[in-house]
């Protein structure tokens, strides 16, 4: 939740539950599980873009961008059978990825 000087807010969130794909034998590292880095990248772009003072519309649009390349690459390699249900994991989180309140607010 973005909290403005005059009291205007936006809330950033999912609309449903965030699913996301993982394996299970990097549980203690997850910076090195290649199943769980698309939805980690996916999620941590709309704080990296309100860090860098972008506001809430453009942190949704590029964390979608980051989603619907991840998508595609994942699409496009299928390199084990769990490929598919990760596509679907990441497009189903990108469609519940909403702003609510004021979409131009930013952390400035």
């Amino acid at each position: 939740r973005l909290v403005g000087d005059n009291g205007g807010s936006s809330y950033i969130g999912y609309q449903d539950e965030f699913v996301f794909s993982y394996d299970p034998s990097c549980a203690t590292k997850p910076l090195g599980d290649s199943r769980a880095r698309p939805f980690m990248e996916f999620s941590n772009t709309v704080a990296r873009v309100l860090l860098k003072g972008g506001d809430c519309a453009t942190a949704i649009q590029r964390a979608k961008e980051v989603a619907m390349r991840h998508v595609r690459t994942t699409l496009s390699s299928a390199s084990d059978a769990g490929s598919l249900q990760r596509a679907k994991n990441l497009l189903w989180d990108m469609q519940l990825l909403t702003c609510h309140g004021d979409q131009a607010r930013s952390l400035k």
